[in-house]
């Protein structure tokens, strides 16, 4: 009888066992997340008058190697700030990855600088640890971009936008434990779905934005700020 009983126990134990494996979700594989912008309409070489395009900066928040896929996010802008340009009729150079790396050529052969300042910030003050570690809630995420145009030859700041958009509210269930909580870079690097989740909604928010930058540049004001850039770079030079 001793026997039996024990017999079974283990066999009521690797049944349970065997139960609770079926229900483990298997990870969710790492999706490729894509920021890409193409201009509704295009009025090629109407507008006269030359951008060169410089990259995207990552501002505020903490100092060290910006979030991946923030980073991505904003390098992406980047490029499709060129394509808007064409589409609305500018001569465009580059994208040049910062101001100063560009030669004097490149600067005295554009009228205007197009740049963007994008600041990243979360909050993650409703995520609970559970009693064995894994972390549950949800995290908001929001993005703020700063759309400037400027004087390519004196740097003075002629024109800025600001583009703000709404938050997103990503809910998070980890699979892996932090005992001592877990920032949204670790969250995001060790977290598939909650790196899909966020990165996906960054998808719907990134084509947000460009249609208000789109909608922000157009041929008319933009002449209106470079004749301002041409004032300004004649004053220099007679100086």
């Amino acid at each position: 009888m001793k026997l039996f009983l024990q017999f079974c126990t283990a066999a009521l134990a690797c049944i349970m066992t065997a139960a609770c494996a079926v229900h483990v979700e298997p990870e969710s594989p790492r999706a490729i997340i894509t920021f890409d912008y193409s201009p509704p309409e295009t009025m090629p070489g109407s507008a006269n008058l030359t951008f060169a395009v410089v990259g995207a900066e990552i501002v505020g928040g903490k100092r060290g190697t910006p979030i991946p896929l923030f980073k991505t996010f904003a390098s992406n802008m980047t490029k499709d700030f060129g394509e808007i340009l064409t589409a609305r009729g500018f001569s465009v150079k580059g994208p040049f990855q910062d101001y100063d790396i560009m030669t004097y050529t490149d600067k005295e052969g554009a009228d205007l600088i197009l740049t963007a300042e994008v600041e990243f910030s979360s909050d993650t003050t409703q995520i609970r640890p559970s009693s064995i570690g894994r972390l549950n809630g949800s995290i908001i995420v929001t993005c703020h971009v700063n759309l400037v145009a400027y004087e390519s030859l004196t740097r003075n700041r002629l024109w800025t936008k600001s583009v703000a958009i709404t938050p997103i509210t990503v809910e998070l269930i980890s699979r892996k434990t932090y005992p001592n909580g877990a920032s949204l870079a670790t969250l995001l690097v060790n977290e598939n779905k909650f790196h899909n989740d966020v990165g996906r909604a960054l998808e719907g928010q990134y084509t947000e934005v460009l249609n208000r930058i789109y909608g922000y540049i157009e041929p008319e004001s933009m002449t209106i700020v470079g004749e301002a850039a041409k004032k300004l770079r004649n004053q220099k030079i007679a100086q």
